[in-house]
């Protein structure tokens, strides 16, 4: 396939170094890290008849069309990549959202695109209506060896008012189109005026601000200078182009160019770019920089912002970079080595087997090791399902619940985190119905009457109290069934993950597949029959009423129960009137004494348990019974259905699925039916294993690249300095600076300082060399002590400010170190406990 290039035109958009960051790009295309590599597009924007295509043309030296009377009626995108073979595609994207069009094309040359302009227009339904412009897109590829990275996207020229072949609707079309590509944070705009008239009159000035306000990532090309005869429309256009103007400056600078003249010149490149050197060294506009001038220089430029962007981008880069190859070494980490022999196929199980047991172990022990596993839940979760459970039990587990007129009903509450974790993992159950003591004492003197035996009279009969509970109990099956269920859910959940992170998603690894099919199924499907069999055991002796109390538990708990019925009794049937005297700010108030016979008292008392004249049992007797040898019953229930069954039959048992020891015991065939490899996994280890060499080359090569943050160093006289003018203290504490001969500004006020951080009540010590930096006298010390900016050299000359104001001055700039004890002439180490002592130079002590 044939296309035909201007290969000099193209290499200028790309330096040497740009080059080299391409290659990069390059070759992580092949290994899929391409994709965050985002070269930015390069944005033609401006009025119409600017000269944006003009401008394109002689970038790239692919011929747009550029003919008086023909303006561009929809975006243009063409992108150049570097690419082994040749290869180039057109399409046509369609706005409304269908599918995209292709073109027909038979090699490409430089006069080409004219004519895919023209297919691209009959396919938008240009031919035979009226339509002016469109929000469909040409896209052009074109990939070759010869090619460099660039993407260039040519727009409709923005255009203000309506004529007879542009409407008012036209002028929205153009403007969102627009928009559209002016807001991309990854775009470069170039932005295109033509010096015909006062750049103050160019809307587009203002219009590109909407979206670069600060002008970071706009680059202004300043077209038909050679239009701009009168001085006072060329001086300030030659301004502008020197960026001098501040309300229209821009990070990315200006440029000029001189288009060719559609009329008067030839369609030759090398002809216009000629005409446009000779321009501009023999115009006013020679002033411009070479560097800011000229279709070649402006080719530099744009191979500069690409530079830059790149190399910007090379810190997420190599980001994403670490990602991947962590993740291809993960999974090369779980397909293990190769497996061709059943001992390596062994091998592989036992290693795998004993790193699931370990996982197990942790994660019922509520702690992880493998930090990428520590986001699946724990299986500790199940102290989560236990509490919730026990709190069913207790606020519904119950058929009915007996309840005074004036007793509160409110459930006990749950925290907030476990309220989270009901809602997540739902226990549908509803609450007891309530019922009052009369109406359950009316039940029992009919059911009582029914089920008299041999007791004497007024005595209660206990299996009464038995198949009271017997019926009180009754949801505690379903609810213990439930809590099993999802229990087991859970943990199952954990097996499939531990499997998949230890092993592979078993939608496509086979070995996990196999392992979950044949050994974790098979092991819960026992489990959960087991634990069926468990609850069985466990509500048998409640649901037949032969799991009898223990004596002296129970008559403990039902005798606190009794007196605590019969106290509330008692406080419901005393009378008590209350007088407030003072209504609202007290509920205190007087009450009256009321006197009743001791008689009376027994008979009300009689009567509200339910005992009359004639000797009949006391319901209130029948139901202190039944709560007491419910309560018993529930917690010893629960107990075991959380111990002797989740935990002992489940729970402490998921370690035992697959470990190193039932490995050992499979022989060759199991082991092959488990973890023989497949094709694919062959396959893919080989492409893992070249992809993870590739990606770690290509870090090293990022790392040449890849901005560095210096390391500043930090003045520590200034940092003294600043600290000690924050600080604001008393008349007695201010120290005068000492001016001592041989101390410059900066010494003096340290010295100073030392004389500050004294402790209170310590008398006068000679004080300890101080080191200053710069030399003696230090031009770098005055100018910190002035508040300005010291040498940049850590020790560009060390200085030390003697403690002796007698001692004599150094006549030397070098080096030196005056004895602390402050003997003149006497050079010794600082002693320890001064300002820059052993344990860390710059800590200032206690």
């Amino acid at each position: 396939m044939a296309i035909s290039l201007d290969s000099d035109a193209l290499r200028e958009l790309n330096s040497p170094e740009a080059q080299q960051l391409h290659d990069l790009t390059k070759e992580l295309s092949r290994i899929g890290v391409d994709s965050i590599v985002d070269l930015p597009q390069i944005v033609v924007f401006g009025s119409q008849n600017a000269g944006k295509s003009s401008v394109l043309e002689a970038i790239s030296h692919i011929r747009f069309p550029t003919d008086v009377g023909l303006c561009t009626r929809f975006a243009t995108e063409l992108e150049l990549k570097t690419a082994e073979e040749t290869r180039i595609s057109a399409s046509v994207k369609f706005e409304d959202g269908r599918e995209s069009k292709s073109l027909s094309y038979d090699g490409f040359q430089e006069s080409d695109l004219t004519e895919f302009i023209q297919k691209a227009k009959e396919e938008m339904g240009f031919s035979g209506s009226n339509k002016s412009f469109t929000k469909d897109t040409l896209r052009l590829s074109i990939e070759g060896p010869s090619m460099y990275p660039l993407q260039l996207v040519d727009l409709p020229g923005v255009f203000a008012a309506s004529s007879a072949e542009q409407s008012n609707e036209d002028i929205k079309t153009v403007d969102d189109l627009v928009d559209y590509y002016l807001r991309k944070k990854n775009s470069i705009i170039m932005l295109v005026i033509a010096a015909e008239y006062d750049y103050h009159n160019q809307a587009t000035l203002t219009r590109v601000k909407q979206f670069d306000e600060s002008g970071k990532r706009t680059i202004g090309v300043i077209t038909k200078p050679d239009v701009a005869k009168a001085d006072r429309i060329r001086r300030p256009y030659i301004q502008l182009a020197s960026n001098q103007q501040s309300d229209f400056k821009l990070e990315l600078g200006w440029h000029v160019m001189r288009n060719r003249d559609t009329e008067n010149e030839p369609h030759d490149f090398a002809a216009r770019d000629a005409a446009e050197a000779k321009f501009f060294e023999e115009s006013s506009w020679a002033v411009i920089p070479r560097t800011d001038r000229g279709v070649s220089a402006l080719r530099a430029r744009l191979s500069k912002i690409q530079f830059d962007h790149l190399r910007r981008s090379i810190p997420a880069i190599t980001q994403e970079m670490k990602s991947k190859l962590a993740e291809r070494e993960e999974e090369l980490d779980r397909l293990g080595t190769a497996r061709t022999e059943v001992g390596d196929i062994r091998n592989f199980l036992y290693k795998k087997a004993g790193a699931f047991q370990q996982l197990a172990k942790e994660a019922v022990e509520g702690r992880y090791h493998e930090a990428p596993f520590s986001a699946v839940p724990p299986i500790t979760q199940l102290r989560n399902f236990s509490v919730v459970f026990d709190h069913t039990l207790r606020t519904k587990g119950a058929e009915r619940k007996v309840v005074e007129g004036w007793e509160l009903t409110a459930e006990p509450s749950l925290p907030k985190y476990l309220e989270e974790f009901l809602v997540a993992n739902p226990y549908p159950f509803t609450g007891p119905e309530r019922c009052t003591f009369e109406n359950l004492s009316d039940e029992l003197n009919k059911e009582a009457a029914k089920t008299r035996g041999l007791e004497f009279p007024g005595s209660t009969n206990d299996n009464l109290a038995l198949r009271l509970f017997q019926r009180q109990s009754q949801k505690w099956e379903e609810i213990a069934q439930h809590h099993i269920e999802m229990v087991t859910k859970s943990a199952r959940l954990f097996v499939e993950r531990a499997m998949e992170f230890l092993i592979g998603p078993a939608d496509t690894d086979s070995t996990a597949d196999a392992i979950l099919r044949t050994v974790v199924d098979s092991f819960f499907e026992e489990h959960e029959q087991l634990l069926k069999d468990k609850l069985e055991e466990f509500i048998l002796p409640y649901r037949d009423g032969y799991a009898l109390p223990v004596d002296r538990e129970f008559i403990t708990l039902n005798g606190t129960k009794s007196a605590a019925r019969q106290s509330r009794q008692l406080g419901d049937l005393l009378p008590t009137y209350t007088i407030n005297k003072d209504r609202g700010s007290s509920n205190l108030g007087d009450q009256r004494d009321v006197t009743m016979s001791e008689a009376n008292l027994q008979k009300l008392l009689s009567e509200r348990s339910g005992r009359n004249n004639q000797g009949e049992f006391a319901p209130g007797d029948v139901l202190d019974a039944m709560e007491t040898y419910y309560e018993l019953s529930r917690r010893t229930f629960t107990d075991n259905i959380i111990n002797l069954a989740v935990e002992s039959c489940l729970i402490r048992r998921i370690q035992h699925i697959f470990t190193p020891t039932s490995v050992s015991e499979m022989n060759d065939d199991r082991v092959k039916e488990l973890a023989k490899e497949s094709d694919h996994v062959v396959t893919r280890r080989e492409a893992l294993k070249k992809e993870t060499a590739k990606l770690k080359e290509a870090l090293k090569y990022c790392n040449r690249y890849k901005p560095r943050t210096p390391i500043r160093e930090q003045n520590t006289a200034a940092l003294y300095a600043a600290a000690q003018k924050n600080k604001e203290p008393s008349a007695a504490q201010k120290t005068p600076t000492v001016s001592t001969p041989g101390m410059s500004d900066a010494s003096a006020n340290i010295h100073a300082l030392f004389q500050n951080l004294k402790p209170p009540g310590q008398k006068d010590t000679p004080a300890p060399a101080v080191f200053v930096f710069g030399t003696q006298p230090s031009s770098a010390a005055k100018g910190a002590a002035n508040g300005q900016s010291p040498s940049p050299s850590l020790f560009s000359g060390l200085s030390a400010a003697p403690a002796d104001k007698n001692a004599a001055p150094s006549s030397s700039a070098s080096p030196s170190v005056i004895s602390s004890a402050g003997s003149s002439g006497t050079t010794s180490s600082p002693k320890t406990g001064g300002l820059f002592d052993d344990a860390g130079i710059g800590r200032p002590q206690d």
